[in-house]
């Protein structure tokens, strides 16, 4: 396994990067994946983690779309979020986080920003993420307005 430091201008504290190509590569990826109710409730129990007493609100804000709700529950959080073969809890919800942060939206971001706390992540690594996000936002746009905060 292979371990970087990484190092970026503004940002106080350095990010360790670990990569093993080979399990990336040699992993098997969505072997015998099917849709039923086992899958719902692999989705069902990741955004009970991340989202716990706010998923109420989150399912009714979708309640009128029954294909989100299908596509959350058994495609995004059931086939791949929750999936822990490559990428633990942590890791998923950092990359979660910001790929999203990046996009800037804010009410996902939000979310997302509970769900990362509650997967373990310290307050003050969790700003530490929102620093790079918005170093790489600044440096890809010329704009910085990343404007959620972790509180």
């Amino acid at each position: 396994m292979k371990t970087r430091t990484i190092r970026s201008p503004g940002i106080p504290t350095k990010a360790k990067l670990t990569i093993d190509a080979f399990e990336l590569i040699g992993a098997p990826l969505r072997e015998n994946w099917n849709v039923g109710p086992e899958t719902h409730k692999r989705g069902r129990d990741w955004l009970d983690t991340i989202y716990k007493e706010n998923q109420a609100s989150t399912d009714a804000a979708f309640a009128a779309h029954r294909d989100i709700d299908f596509i959350n529950y058994n495609i995004t959080y059931g086939f791949y979020l929750s999936d822990m073969t490559i990428l633990g809890p942590v890791e998923t919800e950092l990359v979660v986080l910001s790929g999203i942060m990046i996009q800037n939206l804010g009410r996902l971001t939000g979310w997302h920003l509970r769900g990362i706390r509650r997967v373990g992540v310290s307050k003050e690594d969790v700003e530490l993420v929102q620093q790079c996000v918005s170093v790489t936002n600044r440096n890809l746009t010329r704009k910085s307005n990343l404007t959620k905060s972790v509180d």
